[in-house]
């Protein structure tokens, strides 16, 4: 934030820079809450695929030993 705080320069006037620090605050702040919600949505769609696949080891595991104990 120092760097926008840096990037930004007002007058004189120290109350246009608390408003343009606190409004560099809520958007922080509304990006963190926006990462937060897209690593947890990234997180559930890899395990659910990564379940999905899971599944699908273990039925083409039972399709070929029951392939194997009907051959014998």
């Amino acid at each position: 934030m120092a760097l926008a705080e840096k990037k930004y320069t007002f007058g004189n006037n120290g109350l246009e820079k608390k408003r343009a620090v606190a409004s560099f605050q809520e958007l922080l702040d509304q990006i963190r809450i926006m990462d937060q919600k897209l690593t947890m949505k990234v997180d559930s769609e890899i395990w659910h695929k990564y379940q999905d696949q899971q599944n699908k080891i273990y039925y083409t595991k039972a399709m070929i030993d029951r392939v194997n104990n009907n051959g014998n």
